[in-house]
């Protein structure tokens, strides 16, 4: 400690201050030319991955991995929010990424959800306790043959588990191609791409939307 009526300075050689290289290309300066965004079919890999992928923190690989396990649900909050907020864009170019983002987060929930659910299951973790609140049943009117919906699926998969022949296109939410009548049950509706009209009918899109009751279905 310096004595008392003493000044003290600090020598630039003892604490030298580092200053970032200015770069060469500026970010002002870096044109990456227009973007377009749209839907990819992504998958992960994760069979060599294991249960305590981060070296030596067995509580933190487990804490990331629980965080991904219900990341799906957040990426389906962005394309419920943007799908709310598509019918107020008038700019033709604003409204294109808009759809391009939800097709992309619509293929990444599902890739995120088959991956990780394989990945538990083949670490001997079940996350059913976790994911519990998503599950729900599908009811075939023609046939009351029933299949479970878990959270790591769309009811579309689970529908051509047992029709095979049913038809579909897109997966996003878009074409409509998939759409098939509720006779009972709530559905709650993750497209804005079906009609007030087919909404009053009681269609639902299986490939996006999803319920927490029971769905008979006009199948």
């Amino acid at each position: 400690m310096p004595s008392s009526g003493t000044s003290s300075t600090i020598s630039p050689r003892e604490h030298p201050v580092k200053f970032r290289k200015k770069s060469r290309f500026p970010m002002d300066a870096v044109d990456i030319g227009p973007l377009q965004l749209k839907a990819r079919r992504v998958e992960f890999d994760l069979n060599s991955t294991p249960l305590h992928w981060i070296p030596g923190h067995a509580v933190a690989s487990h804490a990331v991995s629980a965080y991904h396990l219900l990341f799906p649900e957040v990426e389906r909050f962005f394309i419920e929010a943007f799908r709310e907020a598509l019918p107020e864009v008038r700019d033709p170019r604003l409204r294109d990424d808009i759809l391009g983002f939800i097709g992309q987060e619509t293929m990444h929930a599902n890739a995120h959800e088959e991956s990780l659910g394989d990945y538990f299951q083949r670490n001997g973790i079940d996350p059913a306790p976790l994911l519990e609140h998503s599950r729900y049943l599908l009811r075939f009117a023609a046939t009351g043959e029933e299949v479970t919906v878990a959270a790591d699926r769309t009811a579309l998969s689970a529908i051509l588990d047992v029709r095979p022949d049913a038809t579909f296109s897109c997966r996003q939410g878009f074409c409509r191609s998939c759409a098939v009548r509720v006779l009972d049950g709530a559905p709650d509706h993750r497209s804005t791409a079906l009609s007030p009209a087919e909404l009053e009918q009681g269609y639902f899109l299986p490939c996006v939307s999803r319920s927490d009751d029971c769905l008979t279905l006009d199948l």
